[in-house]
């Protein structure tokens, strides 16, 4: 594992960590909102810092599956393959993955900037918006670079086997 793969995982396990204390914090605030409508007591502003900070946690939750391969595959059909075709299937697949999250990551660099500018906020609380926009699309990003990396030694294992 070269220095740039460990230091990316040493950023996601950082950000996975930051992303569970977010998720537990949106988990908080709505119990809080439940219980408080419980006694006709409506707390404002709950929608809004849910729909923010889960953005965290979901951003770094798709790196930690990445990084500790818990994705859903067919393991039946890939344990049937023989290893150079498996390595071979997987490389492709990866390669095909990187392709689709690089497309997200251009489109959410593109949305952050035109709503960064519009200086876009939420509807009560009026936080920015941008700088949990711009979590998603480094987490994209990093996604990205973590998934090419992955399809590089891909296909060393298929060349080499």
């Amino acid at each position: 594992m070269g220095f740039i793969e460990k230091t990316i995982i040493r950023l996601i396990n950082w950000g996975g960590t930051l992303g569970e204390i977010f998720v537990a914090a949106v988990a908080g605030v709505l119990i809080t909102a439940v219980l408080a409508r419980t006694f006709h007591f409506v707390v404002p502003g709950t929608y809004d810092l849910a729909e923010t900070w889960v953005v965290i946690g979901i951003a770094f939750s798709l790196l930690k599956a990445e990084v500790k391969d818990h994705h859903t595959r067919a393991d039946i059909l890939v344990n049937k393959m023989g290893r150079r075709t498996r390595a071979w299937a997987e490389s492709i697949n990866t390669a095909l993955s990187c392709f689709v999250w690089m497309v997200i990551a251009w489109g959410s660099i593109k949305l952050t900037y035109e709503k960064w500018v519009n200086g876009e906020e939420t509807d009560f609380l009026r936080l920015p918006i941008a700088p949990f926009r711009a979590i998603w699309t480094f987490a994209c990003v990093l996604l990205c670079v973590l998934l090419a990396i992955k399809a590089v030694r891909h296909i060393k294992e298929g060349v080499s086997k």
